[in-house]
This record gives structure tokens, sequence and C-alpha cells, in this order.
């Protein structure tokens, strides 16, 4: 007889603790059995995608030179820009650009000695894409096509567009827009087979360049935009037109067998913030302002009328006093109010950089308060921006004045509840020279400049 003490079997504790394992590794297996799948099906995407790039090569070597080009761009061929390709049962997004490359070997356009014939050979690239692969990542091939015959010379130019920040640094990968400007873009023969207009797209290299050879001669021909995610923005403008005859910038000319150089300006966009209060610092709910920037597009005849800013918004508070303005560029800008009500915070200018923040306030009076008050506002004498980490003291009889510096921004001192008598203002600032005058409050508000000179 069996004992039961000697009896085989399993405790709850012990099958629960092995479920547990196994579980653990059945998952460990299936994560890795997903990663294997996953990694073979990129390389299998990988691989027909390359095959289709050897396919699109193939198919441009086999094209006539005259034809390895995009469709209604530059240089001029039967090529689509974008297509996409079905291949294995997967699309394949495929961007083509083809550019005429000058070589230095025998001279550059514009060069020593010049180059008066630049198209020596095309650039054909190929970016492609997988919209619907998991782990596919774009890339791009490179080839060169090169004629059978010598050069000839075509009566074209060239276009380089420069692109640079606010410290004269190059901008690479900004996108540069090229577009024939001219009223009747058929007047220009030979620029697209359809005689539409031409409209290039295409990214700055290493050197913030875009470089167009061989692009057909005209004034003032080519729209040219400049842009990139998260900067600031510039393009060109034909003379003459009503909207804007007298540009900064015009639409560049190009002239048969030479080049034409063109420099526009982009950086990181920052942003404004913009509060209304009162004198007791509560918020001011919907006040309009107007946001000027410094920078200027064009004009028209001066000076009959003004300049045409490149910047230039009516806007007001929300429900909380407070607005913020996103999207700005590096620029000088004035803050106004949009009406004439009794506020004593004057139109401020400030400096906003590249990718930067600035707040501003404004502040506008109660009419409550009938007692003498003073706002003294510090600026730059030569640029009129508010000089920040300035001090300032209102003295009357040896007894300084209280300054209210909660309501105003740095750079203002408000001095309330003064009294109708002769007071000694003294301000000083960090590379600045001390300025000292003799001060008398008039029978309500007033807002004082004080232009401080910047040291020797």
């Amino acid at each position: 007889m069996t004992s039961k003490e000697n009896a085989a079997g399993f405790t709850l504790l012990e099958i629960v603790i092995g479920v547990a394992i196994f579980a653990m590794m059945a998952a460990a297996i299936y994560q890795s059995y997903g990663a294997i799948v996953g990694l073979v099906t990129t390389s299998r995407q990988k691989i027909v995608a390359v095959g289709l790039a050897n396919e699109l090569f193939e198919v441009v070597r086999n094209m006539p030179y005259a034809d390895v080009g995009i469709i209604d761009g530059l240089p001029v061929g039967n090529m689509e820009r974008e297509k996409t390709y079905s291949r294995s049962g997967t699309d394949y997004q495929v961007v083509a650009t083809v550019r005429n490359i000058d070589d230095a070997f025998d001279g550059t356009i514009g060069g020593s000695p010049n180059d008066t014939r630049p198209a020596d050979y095309k650039m054909v690239q190929f970016d492609i894409s997988c919209a619907s692969c998991r782990q596919f990542r774009p890339f791009s091939v490179t080839s060169y096509v090169a004629p059978k015959s010598l050069e000839m010379s075509t009566g074209n130019g060239a276009l380089f567009v420069e692109v640079l920040n606010a410290a004269g640094e190059p901008v690479q990968g900004a996108e540069v827009t090229v577009a024939n400007a001219a009223a009747d873009p058929a007047s220009f023969p030979g620029v697209t087979p359809s005689g539409a207009a031409v409209d290039i797209a295409e990214t700055t290299n290493n050197a913030g360049m875009l470089q167009i050879v061989d692009i057909p001669p005209g004034e003032n021909a080519y729209a040219v935009t400049v842009r990139k995610d998260g900067y600031s923005s510039e393009m060109t403008y034909l003379p003459g037109a009503a909207a804007n005859p007298l540009p900064v910038y015009s639409h560049p000319t190009v002239t048969a067998e030479n080049r034409t150089d063109i420099t526009l300006f982009i950086d990181l966009v920052g942003s404004i913030g913009v509060r209304t209060i009162d004198d007791s610092c509560a918020a001011l709910p919907s006040v309009p302002f107007v946001l000027n920037g410094g920078k200027v597009i064009g004009g028209t005849t001066p000076p009959t009328d003004p300049d045409m800013y490149k910047y230039r918004e009516e806007l007001a508070t929300g429900a909380d006093g407070a607005l913020l303005i996103e999207d700005l560029e590096w620029d000088d800008y004035t803050l106004t109010a949009a009406t004439e009500p009794l506020f004593y915070l004057p139109a401020q200018t400030f400096a906003l950089a590249p990718a930067a923040r600035k707040d501003a306030v404004m502040v506008f009076a109660s009419g409550e308060t009938l007692s003498p008050s003073l706002l003294v506002s510090i600026k730059n004498e030569a640029t009129g921006a508010a000089i920040e980490n300035a001090a300032a003291a209102l003295v009357k009889d040896a007894i300084p004045a209280a300054a209210d510096a909660e309501c105003v921004p740095a750079g203002f001192f408000f001095f309330p509840e003064l009294e109708s008598a002769e007071y000694q203002l003294s301000v000083t600032a960090e590379g600045y020279d001390d300025f000292t005058a003799a001060v008398t409050p008039a029978a309500s508000w007033q807002a004082l400049d004080v232009l401080m000179t910047p040291a020797e």
C-alpha cells in the first residue's frame, strides 16, 4: 500500500509561479519573433526600394540628354518631380531632382576663367520614402549624366540664391522656391515645353546656397521665396507693382552667360507676450493695440506715402488681459495703444532676438487718482530701446519717493502720489553716462523719456 505521505503533486502556489515563468518566457520569445519579422520586412522593403532606384536610373541612362530634366522645371525635361510607384504591394514615394552642374575644371560662370557655357553635365537625385512602412528610413541616391557631345552655348545665365541667418551664417536645408514671374510666361521661349510658368522648389546646401545653372534670361523674371520650418520667411517683389512699387528685394534679373547673385535672410522665430493692466496692476481685458516691426519690404514714391512694413498688426488682449504673439521674426518692434485713452505707459520699442521671447506691459491710468504721478522711461539715446538694467531715484529734500515697480516692465519707473514741487531725478545704468535733472511733476499723469548716452 502507498502511504499518503508519499503521494506526488503540486501546490496552487507552485502552479501559479510556473504559469508566470512560462508567460514571461513566451512573451520574450514572441517579442523576439516580432522584432525578427520586422527586421526582415524592413530589409525586404529596403531591397525593393534600392531596386526601384536602380530601375529609375536605368530609365534616365536611356533617355536623350535633353529629356533629363523636370517637367515645367529647370532644367527642362520629361521627368515628373513627384511620383508614387507600387512595388511588391507597397507604395513608394519618389521625388526627383535634376540640376545642371558647372564644373570648376573649365572655369565657372562669373569666375576666372569665366565659363560662358556653364551647363557641363547634370546631377540626378531620387529621394525615396515609404509612408506606409513602419521602420523604413527615407534615403537619397545620386548620379551624374553627361552629354555625348561637347557642351553647347544656350544663351542662358545662372541664378545663385544665398540664404543666411541674422548672424550672417549660412542656413542649410532652407526651401527655396523660384518661379517665373513674367506676366506672359510664353514670352520666354524654351523655358518649358508647355509654356507654363517655371516653379522650382529646392533646398540650400551646406553653404546655404542654391545654384541654378542654365536658367533662361529675363528682366525681373523670377520670384524667389525662402522658408524653413520654425524660421521666418523672405521673398522678392516685382518692381513697379501696385502693391509694392519700390521693393527692398526685387525679383532678380538674369542675363545671358552671366551669373546673378541674391542674398536673403531668415532665422528662428520668436514671440512677444503683451499684458494690459491698470495702475493698480489689475488685468484689463480686450484692450486693442498695434504691434509694428521695424523692417520694411518697400514703399511707394517717397515722401508721399510711408514705408511698407513687413509686420504691422492691430491686435487685442484676451479676457485675461494677455496675448501671446508667436512666429515673429527678429526685429525691432514698437508697441502702441490702438486708440488714445488716458494711459501713462507710452509707446515701447524693443528688440526681439531670434528664437527669443519678449514680454511687454501696457499700463493704463484709471483716471481716479488726481495726485501728481511721474512715469520715467529710460532708453538708449541711439536706438530708442529700453535699458532694462537701469536704476532711477526721485528725491525731494533728501527723501526718496517710492517707486511702483510691479506694474511696469524693466526700463520703466513709476512714481505715484507726488507733490507739485521740484524733485531731483537721477538715473544710472552700466555702460552709460549718469543722468541727473530737476523735475516738477504735473497736476496729474506725466511721462518723461530719459535718453541715456553710451559711455565712451
